[in-house]
Parts: structure tokens; C-alpha cells; sequence
């Protein structure tokens, strides 16, 4: 996916993507609430579906030699809390 990003993306070419958080609220509560299962209710639907879930660290390695930047969203209980509990990583970067 990020090759075909940057296939075709014109110089100066801006990017926005939207991941799921590695490390988030919501995978430790499906995990309880689901056991082993518990990727299969991320989509609304219980069909098997690939999911990953990504950190900084992964993301800068995938956007390769890019300057990026990464925030963290969706914690809807308490806000302030967000950068560090939100659900999706948002990768902001140019070509």
C-alpha cells in the first residue's frame, strides 16, 4: 500500500492515513470480551478479516525515508487522555 502511495504521488505530494492504534483501550476490552476471537468483531463483522495494528516505531519504517507525523485519536470517554488511549493512529506526510 505505501509503495502505490508514493507510485503515485506527485513530488511535494501530501498523505493521509488512517491505521488502527497497536496500543489503544480498545483491543485489551474485545480481548476480554471475546477471547482469541477477538479481531473478528474490530470489522462489525464476523467473517475472518486481516486486521493489523500499528505503533510509531512500525509506521516510520513503513513511510520509509518520509518525514511523517502521527497522532493518536478516538478515546470518546475522556479526551485528554486521546494521545495516549485513542483507538486510531492518524500518519500525516508528504512525498
Amino acid at each position: 500500500m505505501v509503495e502505490e502511495i508514493f507510485r503515485v504521488l506527485r513530488p511535494g505530494g501530501r498523505f493521509n492515513v488512517h491505521v488502527y492504534a497497536l496500543w489503544s483501550y480498545w483491543p485489551p476490552l474485545l480481548m476480554l470480551k471475546h477471547g482469541r476471537n477477538w479481531k473478528l468483531w474490530i470489522e462489525n463483522s464476523r467473517e475472518p478479516v486481516h486486521i493489523d495494528l500499528y505503533d510509531g516505531r512500525k509506521l516510520r519504517r513503513l513511510f520509509g525515508p518520509a518525514r511523517i507525523s502521527i497522532e493518536k485519536f478516538e478515546f470518546k470517554y475522556l479526551r485528554p487522555l486521546e494521545r495516549w488511549l485513542g483507538w486510531f493512529l492518524v500518519v500525516r506526510g508528504e512525498k
